[in-house]
Formats: C-alpha cells, structure tokens, sequence
C-alpha cells in the first residue's frame, strides 16, 4: 500500500488521502440539492437525537451525583455509629482522619478513631456524664413563701421591704438589696 491510500485521522477512518471524502461532500451536496426536504428531515432527525442522547447524558450524570451524595451520607452515618461514646464529636473524625473515605471499611474506621483518641484524647467523650443543673430546694421554698398570700408584695402592712430582702438573701449571694 502506498503512503496515499493510509488514513488521516480518526475524523476521516473511513476515507483515505485519495480524495474520496471530497467525492463524498459532492454526492451529500448533491442529495441537498436535489431534494432540500428530505436533507431537512434529516437534519431535524439528526437535532432530535443528539438532544435526546444530551438530555440521558444529563440524567446521567444527575444519577451519578445521587449516588456519590448517597455514598458519602451512608459512610458518615457508618462513622457515627462507630463512633458512638468514643468521640465528641462523629465530625472530628470525618475532618481529622483524611485518609478514610466511603470505601473505608469498619475495621479501618475504628482504627482512624483509636488513632485519633490517642494522639488527641480531649475529642473522647467525658468519663461522667454531666449532672443536670438544679436549682437549691430551699431556694424555691423561699420563693414560694414569698409569693403565699400571708406575706404578699401587695401587704398593706410593709412587709414590702422584708419580702425583698429575703428574696434577695435567697437568690443573691450578696445580700440585702
């Protein structure tokens, strides 16, 4: 074969260097010419498809982010259990262990928490869980004494000032008013 009859390039694979593909524009010239019609059907039919085949591209790819937001939900929810009353805070790992990824199995998942426990043990949770805060009870009796009608605020006979003073001595620590 000579260097003529080799191909060009992949847009002309199925032409060579022999001058076919011109004869080829001038038979496509030629069908337009003769039935300009049909070459715009062909054309539209051509428009349809390749919109067609551009919107399942799109889902496509719609479909495939799905999945990668669907992946890396199910792996943060994977590290949360695992981390469950090991960790503060399930978000400490997912930001200081970048090595693990959604593929991280649970074996690799506990050791990145392990790791991260030992070189950083303020992100382990408490050992005592906190006590809720409660109010003194001898604080809201006081309260509720000064609030009985025998010794209400409104008391014409000038219990005013005592009622304050021992709500004050109740929940001020530093005494009178």
């Amino acid at each position: 074969m000579s260097e003529e009859n080799t191909m060009t390039t992949q847009d002309d694979a199925m032409t060579t260097d022999d001058g076919s593909a011109a004869a080829d524009d001038a038979r496509l010239a030629a069908s337009i010419q003769a039935d300009p019609a049909k070459a715009a059907r062909e054309i539209r039919r051509l428009r349809n498809e390749s919109n067609q085949w551009r919107l399942k591209t799109r889902e496509a790819q719609q479909q495939g982010e799905q999945a990668e937001q669907t992946r890396a939900e199910l792996f943060r929810l994977r590290v949360e259990k695992q981390s469950k009353g090991r960790l503060r805070d399930p978000g400490d790992l997912l930001l200081l262990a970048p090595e693990l990824g959604p593929d991280s199995n649970e074996k690799t998942i506990s050791e990145a928490i392990d790791k991260l426990v030992s070189e950083k043990p303020y992100l382990a949770p408490d050992l005592e869980p906190a006590k809720p805060s409660q109010p003194p009870k001898d604080g809201w009796a006081k309260f509720a004494e000064l609030l009985s009608p025998e010794r209400s605020l409104l008391n014409p006979e000038g219990m005013h000032n005592e009622a304050l003073n021992r709500m004050a001595q109740a929940f001020n620590p530093y005494g009178e008013i």
